[in-house]
Parts: structure tokens; sequence; C-alpha cells
């Protein structure tokens, strides 16, 4: 699955809650369930699912 696309379903299961959807996307990335391509700032997963939701949000792909 994609990242986008975790994040999506995340916010749906998890109606919105931001701290669980966090949480619940650096344990999926960290079990193997959603991969980045690349991770040249080496952000840890709790930290790039902080900016991933927020990224989401800003610009509304989370929603569609």
């Amino acid at each position: 699955m994609n990242q986008r696309d975790k994040m999506r379903e995340l916010y749906m299961q998890l109606h919105g809650n931001k701290d669980l959807i966090i949480d619940a996307y650096a344990k999926a990335e960290s079990e193997g369930e959603v991969q980045r391509k690349r991770n040249m700032k080496k952000y840890g997963p709790k930290a790039y699912a902080k900016l991933l939701f927020s990224d989401g949000l800003r610009k509304h792909w989370i929603l569609k």
C-alpha cells in the first residue's frame, strides 16, 4: 500500500484523531506494511507520520 492510501485509510478508521493516526501509521511503517521510497532526512517513523498527516490536511489529499 502506498503512503497516502495508508494515511487515508487510517484517517477514516480513526475518525481523524491525529494522535491515533500518527501512532498507527508509524507502527505500520515499522512493520513494513508501508514503505518510503527514500529517507534523505533520516526521519523516524513517528516524525514522518506527523509530516505526512500535516501534508495531507494542508493539500487536502487525505480527504479524497
